[in-house]
């Protein structure tokens, strides 16, 4: 698989807090539901592709698909890995 990124609001990006939930907010509001729930359930909730998959009564194969759309989205749109 690609390049893996992390979701997490306090990721230090040389900014505070407030800053970093703004910016995962505005990369999180142009997705799909689909993806952007994918997202916060990997990264924010740290479910597991299973976990996800039952939460949203899709096949594994699925989540997996649409959590590597979601991320070639975010690298395409933002122009890199958060």
């Amino acid at each position: 698989m690609g390049s893996v990124f992390v979701f997490i609001p306090s990721v230090d990006r040389g900014g505070d807090r407030a800053d970093d939930r703004l910016f995962v907010k505005e990369i999180l509001k142009d997705l799909d539901f689909k993806y952007r729930s994918v997202l916060v359930l990997f990264y924010l909730e740290r479910q597991s592709i299973r976990e996800i998959a039952a939460t949203l009564k899709k096949p594994e194969v699925l989540v997996k698909v649409w959590l590597c759309r979601a991320r070639k989205l975010v690298l395409q749109k933002h122009g890199k890995i958060v």
